[in-house]
């Protein structure tokens, strides 16, 4: 005679449910099964004196205008002997003075002035709302981004 045993308590009575262990996948595992590009579908790029020039059409170049529309620019001002920030340190500052909703990205142009790229309009909006941010140390100013930019000579900054 074989006898079952008897749980009171249903919690214990079934089996632990088995989880799926989701395995990390590495950048060479990622990349394997992306599409291939051939190279005679790319532009063809132009040395035209000491440049580089790589054509586009004016339907990629439009597309890029209309995505820059939920950028920044701006620029840090440091005092006199202020240890700069790195562009890491800067967004990690400005995440939590900010709270936007998805993730900020930011790109340096050089000599204190940085591209702040949003996702959505409504970051953009709070982030310009928020006018000049103490970076402690450091001030950030922000204008809107213009695609003749040039940080030689800011116009707006």
């Amino acid at each position: 005679m074989v006898m079952e045993a008897i749980c009171p308590w249903p919690c214990l009575a079934s089996a632990a449910p088995v989880c799926d262990v989701v395995q990390k996948k590495s950048f060479a595992q990622v990349v394997h099964n992306s599409c291939d590009v051939q190279i005679s579908q790319l532009p063809s790029p132009m040395i035209k004196g000491e440049s580089l020039h790589i054509k586009i059409t004016q339907e990629e170049y439009e597309k890029g205008l209309l995505d820059c529309r939920k950028n920044l620019h701006g620029r840090v001002l440091w005092n006199k002997g202020d240890k700069p920030l790195t562009a890491r340190d800067i967004r990690t500052k400005l995440v939590s003075i900010w709270k936007t909703t998805h993730p900020l990205r930011i790109i340096s142009l050089g000599r204190g002035f940085y591209e702040f790229h949003f996702e959505n309009f409504e970051d953009m909006r709070l982030a310009w709302s928020s006018g000049t941010v103490n970076l402690k140390p450091g001030l950030l100013r922000l204008s809107k981004w213009m695609n003749d930019f040039s940080t030689s000579s800011p116009r707006q900054m």
